[in-house]
């Protein structure tokens, strides 16, 4: 995970220090802006938020430091980027090493209450490889009705994991999509295998949701009071999916929604342990979709976010951003490939 975050203030402008050497992203601060009353500024804590009874702290900032601030340091933005700064014109001497083609695969199975470090895997034909656990693999129908048999599935939140269900429905014939009567083209999803008994349903999170298509509110529910309905056992999943209709709103708003959903998710596994918990990660989505409000600078603070705040849970992490980033996707509804990578780890974490 990440080292303790150090806090730097600098105009107006809250820097949450992350990794020492960041590979994904080319700043190693996130840029968090606070509305401000006169001299102070509103400093959020995801640790604190997290841990120290969500409290919230204020401090004041006199305009003659700031200034004196920006002069010491050359640019406020810059501060611990690599962004803006002069090649050296004498290199020292370069080495060039054979590369080693023995690639170890993990041998522990991917389990929930696992950490993933910073890339968390690669893409290699096709097929994502986490560098941290090994995926099962589920290439057949026979293997997915196997592991889904007897199973109580619940997925929680956007249309990115309302993909699995349709990825699920397409890979297994036995596995049929059930028509439950809903208006619109965003109504929930079920689908079943009464042989099996295998049962899947989708179910879109509450507000914010963002689209331009028609869909009914009478049956909006907030996903932690969706969770404290599931009763929960050892043959019960539930996926967890929030981020893409967050990222026109200000990061607050997120983060009490994970919040809710973390402490949740705390109510069901002391009730029943044995449920198994999935995080799916937000995946990276078009460079023309209103980059403003939607890009994927907003989706990279959500994702850490995320990582914070679920970090300690005994959940299983689907990292869908480093899967879609290393597949270079850029489609907020990737193809059925990376759809089916998503898939096959989360089947690897419940059965």
């Amino acid at each position: 995970m990440w080292e303790s975050d150090s806090l730097e203030k600098h105009c107006n402008l809250l820097l949450m220090k992350r990794w020492q050497n960041s590979a994904i992203f080319p700043s190693k601060f996130i840029t968090l802006w606070q509305n401000s009353d006169s001299n102070h500024n509103g400093i959020v804590s995801l640790q604190n938020l997290v841990n120290d009874s969500f409290s919230l702290h204020a401090e004041e900032l006199h305009p003659q430091k700031c200034h004196q601030a920006v002069r010491n340091k050359a640019s406020c933005y810059r501060c611990g980027s690599n962004v803006g700064v002069e090649i050296p014109q004498h290199l020292g001497e370069i080495r060039v090493l054979p590369c080693n083609r023995t690639r170890q695969v993990p041998s522990k199975k991917c389990a929930v209450g696992m950490s993933s470090p910073s890339p968390s895997g690669f893409v290699w034909q096709d097929h994502w490889h986490p560098v941290f656990c090994s995926v099962s693999t589920f290439e057949t129908s026979v293997q997915i009705n196997s592991c889904l048999k007897r199973k109580l599935v619940y997925f929680m939140g956007d249309s990115t994991v309302r993909q699995w269900l349709w990825n699920l429905t397409k890979r297994v014939s036995t596995l049929k999509y059930l028509d439950i009567h809903k208006f619109g083209n965003l109504k929930n999803g079920l689908a079943m295998d009464v042989s099996r008994s295998i049962l899947i349903q989708f179910k879109k999170h509450g507000h914010p949701y963002v689209s331009s298509h028609a869909y009914t509110v009478t049956d909006h529910s907030y996903i932690a009071r969706e969770i404290d309905s599931v009763a929960g056992d050892k043959d019960t999943a539930v996926v967890i999916s929030l981020g893409q209709h967050f990222r026109p709103f200000p990061l607050e708003l997120f983060v009490r929604r994970l919040i809710n959903v973390r402490a949740a998710i705390q109510r069901l596994l002391l009730r029943s342990p044995e449920t198994r918990v999935i995080i799916k990660a937000e995946n990276i989505r078009e460079m023309d979709a209103e980059p403003e409000r939607f890009g994927d600078f907003h989706g990279y603070t959500q994702y850490l976010a995320a990582k914070d705040v679920f970090r300690g849970l005994n959940v299983g992490m689907v990292d869908a951003w480093d899967m879609t980033l290393a597949s270079a996707t850029s489609n907020v509804h990737p193809p059925h490939y990376v759809v089916g990578n998503q898939v096959e780890m989360f089947l690897t974490y419940i059965c």
